[in-house]
């Protein structure tokens, strides 16, 4: 009986290893990564070396067009089409956890979702 649970607690304990290592791993995989929702007001549409972008802020933050300012890479040609400066959207967007603005003050990212957030904006 005495061999059956020091072999039960050696099992438990190697099974609580291999869990802890897993969940090591999976952290590592995502980490730095950041997904963030949120109600923007775009400011301006950027083309850069064949890249596009938009500058958007915060739109429910007080200070609006003072507050942190976003450059979101667009990838999707028709949702880049449809996008209006001066447009409310709601938008998903991932970036690096603990990103810190460039030298012109915008924090980088990349666009998951857009949609319009009012009958103004006409994606």
């Amino acid at each position: 009986m005495l061999h059956i649970l020091r072999a039960g607690k050696r099992v438990k304990s190697s099974g609580f290893a291999i869990i802890a290592a897993c969940a090591v791993a999976l952290t590592a995989c995502g980490a730095g990564q950041s997904h963030t929702t949120a109600l923007l007001t775009v400011r301006d549409k950027i083309t850069e070396d064949g890249k596009t972008w938009i500058t958007a802020y915060n739109a429910a933050d007080s200070r609006n067009a003072e507050s942190e300012t976003w450059k979101i890479r667009v990838e999707d040609a028709n949702a880049w089409n449809l996008i209006q400066p001066g447009g409310l959207y709601l938008t998903d967007f991932s970036h690096k956890a603990g990103k810190k603005p460039d030298k012109s003050g915008l924090i980088e990212a990349e666009l998951d979702v857009i949609k319009p957030a009012s009958g103004e904006a006409q994606p």
